[in-house]
């Protein structure tokens, strides 16, 4: 998997032989209510859906906020509709970032106290 932060949006690849997934996400501070989901390209074929994103998205961020102490918020969703469809691809995707950007603040804050 590549893992990937800038200007606001992370972003994770995963390609697994003939199987490829990209989701972008951004956070927010607080919940929005319903997360905006765009897709990056019309291009067909169209192998899965806006609203497919959606629910997976929601359900791994309600998998995310059942298993921590904070709360983690999610402003907006970016997906390639031309990817592998898999009934939980965004879902395990979402999570892998959750758990890579809380490995980066544990790192960040375990350095900041060093003397």
């Amino acid at each position: 998997m590549i893992f990937h932060y800038r200007d606001g949006i992370y972003s994770l690849a995963r390609i697994t032989g003939p199987t490829y997934n990209l989701l972008c996400i951004k956070l927010a501070s607080e919940n929005v209510g319903k997360v905006a989901v765009t897709a990056l390209s019309e291009e067909p074929p169209i192998n899965i859906t806006l609203d497919e994103v959606h629910r997976q998205v929601t359900e791994g961020i309600k998998y995310i906020n059942a298993n921590r102490q904070s709360g983690f918020y999610v402003s907006e969703v970016q997906y390639v509709p031309s990817n592998t469809f898999s009934p939980t691809v965004y879902r395990n995707l979402i999570i892998e970032i959750a758990k890579r950007i809380e490995k980066i603040a544990l790192s960040d804050s375990s350095q900041s106290h060093i003397t």
